[in-house]
């Protein structure tokens, strides 16, 4: 008996470290740029806990991370699979002639090392990292008169608020910008941002998470559509930090109280040529909940097109205690997968969908968001919500505030949300880390003959993650390393001590600083010897 159950908690330990086996890992990696053969060497160490053999592919953005199609063609060495973990790896890639020199180390072209141990990511893992009091903190800053002749500087400040957490979570930001005309004839700037998470193995297809930002002129708009915004800023969050197999869009539209303009415009103009959209998830509304007897209303005639749907809120009282999952028929299978997800990740919420026929010409209430230009436009698309004006009674009034939402019920959208986007566009259980190409090697950051008046060198730069900053004192004195940001504030000091002549490194990290430009200074006694620019990418 004693032996069985040794046995039995050995096969339990070893399943345990199986089911949460960690993803492998990219340190202290560099380039060294040989232009007479046209080969750039780039070095890494690779780690893995579980020592599995792991997929490196290479990927390649000639347009500043943007995007990583610029072909690869030849590369050779620690690539593909398998490949062991271990330090020191080696990869050359040969670029072509018609490739400059100068343009290599311009900051256009930048190589990004994707490592895959290929097991299936822990869904389950990121939807659990949806926070209540992230979703408040940000509804609470977003609710308030958002519209461009109304509340027009609270609705630039959350036009503020949407652009900077993309740049912070590492997005790429891009702007879908239109003019429009108001009544009395000025003019208007509607934008629609959007932070972009590239694909690692397949940018010709892409999601999109969308919610608008603009409210009524009379009301704060905190459930319409401040709720939505804050979701799709808290996916945002969450879903950053993980490589995909495929492009997500993070969107806030504007002007969707205004014939859904924003939408419309991007549907018409702004739908990447090389990129097939194939799936639209749409915030609508999605905080307000009550667990009371009728008080979920359904349009006139639902019982009829819709009797399954109709049934199941009859059956549960009217209770306005569901997530609504609208669909057209064409975006059957996408409100299906959202339903399974939903059912198998987040069990606690309850999920009622249906789809109506063509574009839904036929109950022009389910028109009544972004989602229906993606409909008109041949695209696949869902509109989540919690029943809008049919459950909430404060719907386009001054008492749509904060206080009377549910955030549970919206935490649960979000991650029923979030684990859909997962099924769609893939986590790849491990990691990706881009990086610019440079002359120097990570082995040789200081000594280089195309470098001896370089004191200070910092690998990788971008930095996305932790790097190294190499510095050479020349002779004995007290030595300073700081980081400003682009107002000339300090950041944050480095060194500030008395150094013997020699070489030194130092270590920094990303995880408090916003994506940007910062600059060091470096010098010793007090004389400044050394400026230059560091990136930070924070993903």
């Amino acid at each position: 008996m004693k032996n069985s159950l040794i046995i039995f908690l050995i096969f339990l330990y070893k399943f345990s470290a199986f089911a949460q086996n960690q993803a492998p890992d990219i340190l202290k990696y560099g380039t060294e740029l040989n232009s007479g053969d046209n080969f750039v060497k780039i070095v890494y160490d690779l780690v893995d806990n579980e020592n599995d053999d792991i997929k490196i592919s290479l990927k390649i953005s000639n347009n500043g991370g943007k995007t990583y199609t610029f072909p690869v063609g030849v590369a050779n060495g620690d690539i593909g699979f398998p490949v062991k973990p271990g330090t020191g790896k080696t990869i050359l890639w040969y670029f072509p002639d018609t490739v400059s020199f100068n343009s290599l180390i311009s900051g256009r072209f930048i190589l990004k090392l994707v490592a895959d141990d290929l097991h299936d990511y822990d869904i389950q893992q990121i939807v659990d990292q949806v926070d209540m009091n992230s979703l408040y903190q940000n509804l609470s800053f977003i609710q308030g008169i958002r519209h461009r002749t109304e509340g027009v500087q609270h609705l630039q400040e959350v036009k503020d608020l949407i652009e900077n957490k993309f740049l912070q979570y590492g997005l790429n930001l891009e702007k879908d910008e239109f003019s429009y005309t108001n009544d009395d004839g000025s003019k208007y700037l509607g934008q629609n941002i959007i932070g972009k998470l590239c694909g690692n193995y397949d940018e010709t297809v892409y999601y999109i998470i969308d919610g608008h930002y603009d409210s009524v002129g009379w009301g704060p708009g905190a459930d319409d559509n401040g709720s939505a915004v804050a979701g799709v800023l808290e996916a945002a969050r969450i879903l950053s930090i993980i490589p995909f197999e495929k492009n997500i869009r993070f969107i806030g539209f504007d002007m969707e109280e205004t014939r859904i303009t924003g939408s419309r415009n991007y549907v018409s103009k702004a739908i990447p040529a090389n990129e097939q959209l194939a799936g639209v998830l749409n915030f609508e509304m999605i905080g307000y909940y009550k667990d009371i007897p009728n008080t979920q209303e359904i349009p006139d005639g639902f019982n009829i097109l819709f009797p399954t749907f109709y049934q199941q809120v009859a059956a549960n009282n009217f209770k306005g205690d569901f997530a609504f999952n609208v669909a057209n028929v064409a975006s059957n299978d996408l409100k299906i997968v959202f339903d399974n997800c939903a059912a198998q990740f987040v069990p606690q919420l309850k999920v009622y969908s249906l789809a109506t026929p063509g574009v839904g010409e036929s109950t022009l209430d389910l028109r009544r968001s972004d989602h229906s230009s993606f409909w008109d436009g041949g695209y696949k698309a869902l509109m989540i919500n919690d029943g809008a004006n049919f459950r909430n009674k404060n719907y386009h009034t001054a008492t749509d505030v904060i206080d009377s939402l549910n955030f549970t019920f919206m935490s649960n959208i979000v991650k029923a949300t979030i684990a859909t986007l997962c099924k769609l566009a893939v986590p790849i259980h491990g990691i990706a880390r881009p990086f610019p190409i440079s002359e120097y090697s990570v082995n040789a950051p200081l000594i280089s003959n195309n470098a001896k008046s370089k004191l200070v060198r910092v690998i990788p730069n971008p930095v996305s993650g932790n790097a190294t900053i190499y510095y050479k004192v020349p002779k004995a004195g007290i030595v300073k390393l700081e980081i400003y940001n682009s107002n000339g504030i300090l950041i944050k000091e480095l060194v500030n001590t008395k150094l013997d002549a020699g070489e030194y490194e130092s270590s920094i990290y990303n995880d408090v600083l916003n994506t940007g430009i910062y600059l060091y200074k470096y010098s010793i006694d007090k004389s400044v010897t050394e400026s230059g620019k560091i990136v930070f990418m924070n993903k």
